[in-house]
């Protein structure tokens, strides 16, 4: 699914999501992974399975734990839509600079990823999921995931200010937070 699809609620003028927060920092990937219906939308849910292909080839980002956290990650924005999370922080976004709009966006993203290791706690303490080497494999799609990996390899540099989705340390250290507590919310 582009990155450019809107989605928006019956009676709404504008998209849930602004152009701006759906952007990846380096644009290196053209596809999210995973596109979940807010309340009221008619969108069905779609997972679009090019984009695990395109993060291995693009970053070598791999396993199947790399796969569910990722999208582990796009539902912890849907419980942030469910929360209230997504409109209070993107009516805030609309009112200020994009550079304070973006660290409301990678404020945004931390918590998703924390989201996604919660998940992971708790599946694994009920179900005994995680094998050895999963939760490495998502550590490192984390890492490769964050804004200043990703465009230091896209441009040989990384502009903090312009971060929408936070560094790799930010992202690693989000995720393995959920893991080690489990605790909802954050």
């Amino acid at each position: 699914m582009s990155l450019s699809k809107r989605c928006t609620m019956p009676g709404r003028k504008t998209p849930l999501m602004p152009e701006r927060s759906r952007q990846c920092a380096s644009r290196a990937f053209t596809n999210v992974p995973c596109q979940l219906p807010a309340a009221g939308c008619t969108t069905i849910p779609h997972i679009d399975l090019s984009f695990f292909t395109e993060m291995k080839r693009t970053i070598g980002a791999d396993g199947d734990f790399a796969y569910a956290y990722v999208i582990a990650h796009e539902v912890g924005h849907h419980v942030q839509h469910l929360l209230g999370t997504l409109d209070d922080a993107h009516s805030r976004m609309a009112r200020m600079s994009e550079s304070d709009a973006n660290k409301i966006s990678v404020a945004l993203e931390l918590q998703a990823d924390y989201y996604a290791g919660v998940w992971a706690h708790h599946d694994n303490r009920r179900f005994g999921s995680l094998e050895e080497g999963d939760i490495e494999e998502a550590i490192d799609a984390a890492q490769k995931i964050g804004d200043d990996y990703l465009q230091k390899r896209a441009q040989g540099y990384s502009v903090p200010d312009s971060f929408t989705h936070g560094t790799s340390a930010q992202r690693s250290s989000a995720l393995r937070k959920g893991l080690s507590t489990g605790k909802f919310p954050q």
